[in-house]
């Protein structure tokens, strides 16, 4: 669904759920197909990222890697794995 929005429109959205996700007093929306489409976007970005990473960056404490799994144990998801694994799940 949010593939098939026009720049401004994915713009606007993106936006709108950086609000919801980083602002206290901004509340949460309510939940649709293109939001839920946006977060999952920003996904999909966050693990490219991460593989690439994996296959090109030395393991580094400011890596997105470790940046991303401490965020993980922080909000207790399960299963996390360690930054230097070198292996892409998903």
């Amino acid at each position: 669904m949010f593939d098939s929005l026009t720049y401004p429109q994915k713009t606007t959205i993106l936006s709108q759920v950086a609000h919801a996700l980083f602002r206290e007093e901004v509340p949460m929306p309510e939940l649709t197909a293109v939001l839920e489409g946006a977060v999952g976007a920003v996904f999909q970005v966050l693990h490219c990222l991460v593989e690439e990473e994996v296959e090109a960056v030395p393991d580094s404490d400011k890596s997105l890697r470790n940046l991303v799994s401490r965020a993980c144990r922080d909000l207790g998801v399960g299963e996390v794995p360690h930054p230097s694994h070198r292996g892409i799940e998903g």
